[in-house]
């Protein structure tokens, strides 16, 4: 389950294009340390994978998190 709102943001954006660097990946508003934070999480948990020319891409496990991303935590719940 994701537990911030970056890391919503993030799989939104994956479930939407093929693959991203990580410059393209990171929302304007948010520092690049807090977004690698949440960006090193992802991975860790096995949700996005980061490809051999250093962009990265939604994992089987996050496709089906990314189907949903635009869901709410009450509609997700449901």
């Amino acid at each position: 389950m994701l537990h911030h709102n970056i890391q919503r943001k993030i799989i939104r954006s994956l479930a939407t294009h093929e693959s991203v660097n990580f410059a393209q990946l990171r929302p304007e508003n948010v520092e690049s340390n807090a977004f690698a934070y949440h960006l090193k999480f992802l991975i860790k948990e096995g949700f996005v994978k980061k490809c051999d020319d250093g962009t990265y891409e939604l994992t089987a496990l996050g496709k089906m998190l990314g189907i949903n991303s635009h869901l709410s935590t009450a509609e997700w719940l449901k």
